[in-house]
């Protein structure tokens, strides 16, 4: 307990009042000799034992109303008690929670986390796939079960270095505390992933959703000039059959039928003759399983393509997969573009690099991986002429890029997404926006809630966004030429 005006404590001195009054009134009555007590009248004697008693209590009373009245002008208070940690509670949202009555199963182990929280714990909900984002400030645990009710299943994959990466953010404004994940375990969560760490005092748990029991997906499609191959993955814990259908613009073109082992994918060859052109789509389906992968599309016609290599995260470059599927659709008569998925790690191991007659030009999306041969390959590459493209992420280093390239100043772009921020084409006749045309203020109806703030010295800026902030920049790098896109 404290006091607000401890000064006015001074005052309980006054309990000695009562005190040095009672000893004063202490007088011993003088003996009067009588020679008749017999005419005395006759009155019950109190006991002293019991009159000794009650002053002592009435003492006692008096000291403590002084006390009482001195304390009370003192103004005591309870301090609140401080928070002794955070609890961090990182909620899977990747594809793969889709399915059936998974993602209610890891809400729910997510509020029996909430709900296990201390008294003197502030509690934070991360939500992670591909990337990290915070849906609730280290506060209370009401704030925390809000957010959880705001929370849906996405599409990315599964990441966990970004979650450990926010999770940092978090504990440098608290002393210690608990991570919690809640998710299914994907062992590509941490492929190509560097080592991350935890500030001292802290602890991780895990809660485990459980693997996907049941999950058939195709795999790949590979189109011929009479039959159509489909490969079924069944990622599941038994044996699995059913049909796969193909389509053409909405069109059934035929079926068959599939068995895949546990585990094991199965090749289906279709036999039929696929058009010239149009819009190709294999499907399955698979009750109990993920929807998200029970359909693949391929766009037909598209012929002398050009590669593009998509540098992202994961073995597989799972961070470039809508990139990726945004460049294959415009592919067709006149060509189009070819959609190359690799990591840093496996950049490095391209038999002859990054050949300026095989690829037209790199997107790189994540640095994470990028040893010093991959680097020099991909400086090498922009040097002679090709095109890099960077789009702003939390696996983008600045710093990697500046050192690769020799740039100075250097890039040291800011992440912010305090508010939903529009495009700005500032030249409508740069080759980025001319096949837009008349349609190029249309992009300012997109909105981008993270961003980068990047000094534009050492680079021409294309585009803005409605702060003001460059949104697309360019700069030449020998016969190269390096675009950056501030988000991603």
């Amino acid at each position: 307990m404290s006091f607000l005006y401890p000064a006015f404590l001074i005052g309980a001195l006054a309990a000695a009042i009562p005190i040095v009054l009672h000893l004063l009134r202490r007088d011993v009555a003088p003996e009067v000799p009588f020679t008749a007590v017999r005419l005395l009248r006759q009155s019950p004697i109190e006991r002293s034992k019991r009159r000794r008693l009650r002053d002592l209590l009435l003492l006692a009373a008096r000291v403590a109303a002084v006390l009482l009245l001195a304390a009370a002008f003192a103004r005591p208070y309870a301090p609140a008690v401080s928070p002794s940690g955070t609890l961090i509670v990182a909620v899977d949202r990747s594809y793969s929670m889709g399915g059936p009555g998974r993602f209610e199963r890891a809400l729910e182990l997510a509020r029996d986390a909430v709900r296990e929280a201390g008294a003197s714990e502030t509690v934070a909900v991360l939500a992670f796939d591909d990337r990290a984002e915070i849906l609730a400030p280290p506060g209370s645990r009401a704030d925390a079960r809000a957010a959880l009710g705001r929370l849906e299943a996405g599409f990315g994959g599964t990441r966990y270095g970004p979650v450990v990466d926010r999770a940092v953010e978090v504990a440098e404004r608290a002393g210690g505390g608990r991570l919690i994940f809640v998710t299914d375990l994907q062992r590509a969560g941490w492929d190509d992933e560097l080592p991350v760490e935890l500030p001292a005092g802290w602890r991780v748990e895990v809660r485990d959703t459980g693997a996907v029991a049941v999950n058939a997906a195709v795999a790949s499609v590979a189109v011929e000039s009479d039959r159509v191959v489909a490969t079924i993955a069944n990622t599941g814990t038994s044996h699995r059959e059913g049909q796969v259908r193909v389509e053409v613009d909405g069109r059934l073109l035929g079926t068959g039928a599939f068995s895949a082992e546990a585990g094991d994918a199965a090749d289906v060859p279709l036999e039929v003759r696929p058009p010239d052109a149009g819009v190709l789509s294999v499907s399955i389906d698979d009750p109990g399983g993920i929807p998200a992968d029970d359909k693949r599309f391929v766009v037909l016609g598209a012929s002398d393509a050009a590669k593009v290599a998509i540098i992202g995260s994961g073995s597989r470059g799972h961070s470039g997969f809508y990139l990726a599927r945004a460049l294959d659709a415009s592919r067709g008569e006149r060509g189009g573009l070819e959609a190359v998925l690799m990591s840093g790690t496996s950049l490095a191991q391209v038999t002859g690099g990054l050949r300026r007659e095989e690829y037209a030009a790199v997107a790189l999306l994540s640095t994470r991986g990028l040893d010093r041969k991959a680097r020099e390959e991909l400086a090498a590459f922009v040097r002679a002429g090709g095109g890099l493209l960077l789009c702003a992420s939390p696996e983008l280093e600045g710093s990697v890029l500046s050192t690769v390239f020799q740039w100075n100043p250097p890039l040291d772009p800011i992440e912010q997404g305090s508010r939903p921020l529009a495009l700005a084409a500032t030249d409508p006749r740069h080759p980025i926006f001319r096949p837009f045309g008349g349609l190029s203020a249309n992009l300012g109806q997109v909105s981008f809630d993270r961003v980068w703030r990047v000094a534009s010295r050492g680079w021409d800026v294309v585009a803005r966004f409605t702060d003001g902030t460059p949104a697309v920049l360019e700069r030449d790098v020998d016969e190269g030429r390096v675009v950056l896109f501030a988000s991603d």
